[in-house]
């Protein structure tokens, strides 16, 4: 297992629609990904697109969703995987609190089957769950400066002000949309940037490998998410290290497994096997223009991220095209989940 890395500028912004352009995601889902990388790679080898996907569907290649990482002035990083959905902090005092967080540090993770307590972690702008030790390892050590990052956010949204300029009426022409902006901090003499990053399992040949390769680095110019004319989703470096990070020994080993993508069950066995899960609905975007003569993606509801299931499962591709006999558009409900 291999983590990728992408690299923000400063108070990076991508707009991840959520429904409405007045709402947003705070990470990338593993479909949007996927969709990044078959569309960039289509401008790279346009005749081998088919064989691209196929390689996800044979697990060939194998990607999570987009989630937070820390890196700090000091060299040293902190990753945040999904909060399982089975875990409650049931002794906990501040119920809310607990409630509200949506992150576990890969610390947090290990170490989550044996604390109870909230006291026992920190917490950053009321979502980000991490040790001591991992704060340690930012350089975030005096009591001022845990409670100021306590205080910060890694993650905000923000909205503008917009206008649709090619409406004939002028009913309706003003709107807010939404971004997703991932923050650069600094406490004291600590500068922390936030960062996003995937995991990868991959067994390619040299020469499929080299052009996945490829793909990554055309994928830093082009971006992800929507408005990138306007300077959303742009990532600056795309850096892969082993996830040696993301070995988890304080684990007992019950089988249990926690997503780290959307899913889609293929089949009615493996939906058995999703013990606690969440469900989204994901598609219904404009295939076409101009109103009357638009299409749109079928809609699919997908197990999100943070499902917990008994063991691993596959999921499937879905072809959300609504006119499937003529051509497809593929989105990813391959699950990607880890031990917990």
């Amino acid at each position: 297992m291999k983590v990728i890395i992408l690299k923000t500028n400063l108070s990076n912004q991508f707009h991840l629609g959520k429904n409405t352009l007045e709402t947003t995601h705070q990470w990338i889902h593993s479909d949007t990904l996927f969709s990044a990388l078959v569309n960039t790679y289509s401008k790279l080898f346009p005749n081998e697109t088919d064989k691209f996907v196929k390689s996800f569907k044979d697990q060939k290649i194998s990607i999570s969703s987009v989630f937070h990482c820390i890196e700090s002035s000091n060299g040293s990083r902190v990753f945040f995987l999904p909060k399982p959905i089975s875990f409650h902090y049931q002794n906990e005092g501040n119920y809310k609190a607990a409630k509200a967080i949506e992150f576990f540090s890969v610390g947090v993770w290990n170490a989550a089957p044996k604390e109870d307590h909230l006291t026992d972690f920190h917490i950053i702008g009321n979502k980000h769950l991490l040790t001591k030790e991992e704060l340690s390892s930012l350089g975030i050590q005096s009591r001022s400066h845990v409670r100021q990052l306590a205080e910060s956010s890694l993650v905000e949204e923000v909205t503008y002000p917009k206008v649709k300029v090619h409406e004939i009426s002028q009913e309706g022409v003003y709107y807010h949309q939404v971004n997703m902006q991932l923050q650069h901090l600094e406490i004291g003499n600590t500068k922390l940037q936030t960062h996003l990053y995937f995991l990868l399992n991959e067994s390619l040949d040299t020469e499929s490998l080299n052009k996945w390769k490829a793909c990554l680095r055309l994928l830093a110019d082009e971006g992800i998410g929507g408005e990138r004319r306007s300077g959303c989703g742009q990532i600056a470096a795309i850096e892969e290290k082993d996830a040696s990070d993301f070995y988890f020994p304080n684990l007992q080993n019950t089988g249990r497994q926690c997503s780290l993508s959307l899913g889609i069950p293929k089949s009615p066995k493996e939906f058995a096997q999703c013990e606690k899960y969440r469900l989204i609905i994901r598609g219904g975007g404009s295939l076409g223009r101009f109103g009357k003569n638009e299409k749109h993606r079928k809609q699919v509801r997908m197990i999100e991220e943070g499902a917990i299931l008994t063991q691993p499962i596959l999921g499937k591709l879905e072809d959300v095209h609504p006119d499937q006999h003529t051509s497809s558009v593929i989105r990813n409900g391959l699950v990607f989940s880890l031990p917990f």
